[in-house]
């Protein structure tokens, strides 16, 4: 039998990428499993898949398959930058406990599909020649392909490790600041990598380092559900100790599910804080477990949503302080920064506006809504 040579090319650009691909979906069966137990489950779990699907592109490449090398080409760079990338920042933000709002989660995914849209205007460029596609292609020199993939890269994995590291001081535990601190190098490494390789045009790079960041994430997610799970076994102080066995006792004598424990904890954290800005991911944050639990818990016990119950609590709050203050006051006192959208919700929980309320609760004969 004779041996076959592969050259360093070969194994850099192809065999260590999709073999990467294979650790990053063993990776993914495994949080998959243990779902619960990971808060970023589906944002780690696209970007796993958009990830594996780019990683094995260099093998699909080296195979004799022209009519699909170019549709794949684009698919996987599509689906990289558009979804995984994006969902890989918000995984991010949101194990490292980093609220953003909607509108800044929202801008990853829309330079992402600007620039996919960009791409597939021109065709997938595979050794400097270009491939022809059934709709017609402007003339982009594939330097400024690599320009702007290399720019979205550099803006969008960075800038969120930057405000992560310049809040690393809010982690009182020197365990989470470690795993965190890791995560964030993993990304800057694969941001790196490629925006090297793309600047340079080093195949090797930009694929052999993006392939390397399998072996740390392996180690940084596996360490990180590892805590995450001591944090249940182990009792830190006698505190703690004490109050875990008051609630079993609780439980046992009252025979109340855990489902409805977890329930409790919910409703008197919201009524212990509505006041202040709080939203679904400070409940959940609150609970030790993943969104997808708590809220289909509370859920199937309560009949209402987190948001729901959260919302009621507190226009039942405003009902009180609207006889004796102003409706802009009113809508800060009970945790709402806007008051424009405090009137919307207040209106549509009362069927009148607060103002309206107000005036009918100042009639001798008003009845209460």
């Amino acid at each position: 039998m004779g041996i076959t040579d592969v050259s360093w090319d070969v194994f850099v650009r192809g065999i260590l990428p999709f073999t990467s691909a294979f650790l990053y979906l063993l990776i993914l069966i495994y949080f998959t499993l243990l779902r619960e137990e990971v808060r970023a489950y589906k944002y780690f779990a696209i970007f796993f898949i958009c990830f594996s699907l780019f990683l094995i592109g260099p093998m699909v490449n080296m195979l004799p398959l022209n009519v699909m090398q170019k549709y794949f080409d684009l698919l996987r760079n599509i689906l990289f930058f558009s979804f995984g990338i994006p969902c890989l920042v918000l995984a991010l933000l949101l194990e490292a406990k980093i609220h953003t709002p909607r509108q800044i989660q929202a801008l990853p995914f829309l330079l992402g599909i600007i620039w996919s849209i960009y791409f597939a205007a021109s065709p997938p460029l595979k050794s400097g020649v270009i491939l022809s596609f059934p709709w017609g292609v402007p003339d982009i020199p594939a330097s400024d392909i690599y320009v702007t993939q290399a720019v979205f890269i550099l803006l969008v994995l960075s800038s969120p490790c930057i405000v992560i590291f310049r809040n690393m001081n809010q982690y009182k535990d020197v365990s989470t600041q470690r795993n965190i601190s890791i995560l964030c190098l993993n990304i800057l490494w694969l941001c790196i990598c490629m925006c090297a390789g793309l600047i340079f045009q080093k195949w090797e790079l930009y694929y052999g380092g993006a392939s390397s960041t399998a072996i740390i994430w392996a180690y940084a997610l596996f360490r990180n559900i590892h805590l995450n799970r001591l944090k249940f076994k182990q009792t830190p102080n006698l505190q703690y100790s004490l109050q875990k066995r008051d609630i079993c006792d609780e439980n046992i004598n009252t025979g109340i599910s855990s489902e409805q424990m977890l329930v409790d904890k919910i409703t008197n954290y919201i009524l212990s804080n509505y006041q202040k800005n709080i939203n679904l991911n400070d409940v959940i944050d609150e609970t030790g477990i993943s969104r997808s639990k708590a809220t289909k818990v509370f859920k199937e016990v309560t009949k209402s949503t987190i948001n729901e119950y959260l919302t009621m609590v507190r226009i039942e709050h405003a009902k009180s302080l609207l006889l004796t203050k102003s409706v802009t006051v009113t809508a800060f006192d009970v945790g709402f920064n806007n008051p424009s959208y405090f009137t919307t919700v207040f209106k549509k929980y009362t069927k009148q506006s607060p103002t309206e309320y107000q005036h009918r609760a100042k009639k001798p004969n008003a009845i209460s809504v």
